[in-house]
This record gives C-alpha cells, structure tokens and sequence, in this order.
C-alpha cells in the first residue's frame, strides 16, 4: 500500500508569546481595559515584530471575575505593519468577558476560558498588539495567549483573509447585541445580528458574552449562529455562574463564503427555565 500524503496545511512556523519557563504559570501578554466605556492602553502581544508571515491567528483569553457588576470587555487586536507601536486595528471589539474567575497565572491549573481562531493573512516583519475597553468602574485584567502560524507547505489546503468585520459589537457600551435564549431546551426564535455584510466573507468566528449586569445565574447556553434560519458551523457552548465567571468551548474558524448584503443570525438555548440576555457578536473574515 502506497503512503497517503496529507493534503492539509502543514505549519512551518508559530511564533507565540508563552513563557520559556517551563515553570512559569503567567501565560500571555496582560492586558488591562480601559474603564467606562474608554479605551485602556495598548500593548504588544509578542515581544518583536513577526519574523514570518502569518496565516492563521488563535487567541486564548482568560479573564478576572467576582466584581459583582457590569464586567463585559470588548478586546481589539492592533497591527503596525513596520513593526512598531503606531497601532491601527486588525481585528475589532471582540466579545471576551466575563471569562474564568483564574488567570492564566496563579497556583490553580492554567487553561483557556474562552478562545478565537482567524485564519487570517499578516505580513512578516509586522507587530500585533491588543487593547480592551470595559463598561466597568474598575479595571480588570485579561490574558491573551497568541499564537501565530505560518509557512503552509500546502497552500492549496488553506483560505485565509486580510481583515476583519464586527457584527453586532457596540464599543459605546463595550458589549455585544442582546439575545435571550430559549428555555429549558427550546431555541429562541431566530433574530438578526447587526447589518448585513458590508464585504463577501470566507470564513467567520462566533462569540458570547454576559448578561451585562450583577444579577448573573448559573445556567449553561447552546447558541448558533447562521443565514437565512440555517445554522453555520457548529453550536458555541457557554456556560455562566453565579460569580460572573463563565468559559465557552471554542468553534475553530468557522469556513463558509458568504456574499456581501448576507444578513448573519442568532438563536441560543438554556438549560434552565429562567434564561438571561447575553452579549452576542460575530466576525467575518475577508
């Protein structure tokens, strides 16, 4: 029997920012949000500019929790092309709180609460950085582990883009559009999200956040995201406690062509009878 060559991508490359230590449980690049509805300060996500092109951009995000308010962050990936720190934006506002009340750090196991995947075109020798804004008082911190791949030797085998569109983001108050879910097991109806595509897409990314409040209850949500009342990719699985700390499993990019004028919907589900609004948002890759 012959040997099967695989088709898919192979990674050359991923530069990440994860400490050399093995010891060390401080994993990603710290970040601290700009409060009241403001922009905090921008940092750099890996300590020099990118030695190779890019192709495909995870981020891993943890979040502080228990502030018994408001705790939703929007979170915005920058770029400086010439690998400085004169920063415009890469990737807008995504939804990244309230997330796991453990950093990526501490003496508690380290883990992702919540995790975006673009598969998404950036040059060599440029440097990325992230910024965050929150609706709350006081400042919190979000970790943001990246990895950033690079050097297919199958380049057939993968799609990627150069930019990013917000779907549903409102950085006035740094937060998604509200949904309320179904009960009990029973979808909510479908119900747009933000205006339609103002570009064709090839692939997109889903996010969830919170109710946007200190009233939070325990209580696990299905939603799915998709046109025309037909699901794209995936369910994206969030759960939420009563601390204000939540995760959700991550959906890897979601690879669907969809032309420019597609209007995205949401429905979502709970597992309990008494189903909160949450902070729903979607971005297209293109």
């Amino acid at each position: 029997m012959g040997l099967i060559q695989p088709s898919g991508p192979s990674w050359a490359y991923c530069t990440h920012n994860l400490p050399s230590d093995v010891d060390a449980t401080d994993l990603g690049a710290t970040c601290t949000p700009g409060t009241s509805n403001s922009d905090g300060t921008a940092v750099a996500l890996f300590s020099s500019a990118l030695a190779h092109d890019v192709e495909y951009l995870r981020l891993g995000l943890n979040v502080t929790a228990g502030l018994s308010a408001n705790n939703d962050i929007l979170l915005t990936v920058l770029i400086d092309p010439a690998g400085g720190t004169n920063w415009s934006t890469l990737i807008p506002d995504l939804v990244s709180g309230p997330l796991g009340g453990v950093l990526l750090s501490g003496s508690s196991p380290a883990g992702w609460a919540g995790a975006y995947d673009f598969p998404l075109w950036i040059p060599a020798g440029a440097s990325l950085g992230v910024r965050a804004r929150t609706a709350h008082t006081t400042a919190q911190t979000i970790k943001v582990a990246a990895f950033a791949l690079g050097g297919n030797r199958n380049p057939a085998s993968w799609w990627c883009g150069q930019r990013v569109t917000a779907v549903g983001s409102n950085p006035s108050i740094s937060a998604g559009t509200s949904h309320t879910p179904g009960a009990s097991g029973a979808f909510s109806s479908w119900a747009d999200l933000g205006s339609p595509l103002t570009f064709g897409c090839g692939a997109l990314q889903w996010g969830v956040a919170g109710e946007g409040d200190s009233s939070y209850l325990q209580a696990s949500y299905q939603f799915e995201f998709g046109v025309g009342a037909e699901r794209i990719g995936p369910p994206l699985f969030r759960h939420l406690t009563s601390l204000e700390a939540g995760f959700w499993l991550p959906t890897g990019p979601v690879f669907r062509t969809l032309p420019a004028g597609a209007q995205l919907q949401v429905r979502g589900t709970c597992d309990g009878g008494s189903p909160q609004s949450l902070s729903v948002a979607a971005y297209a890759v293109h």
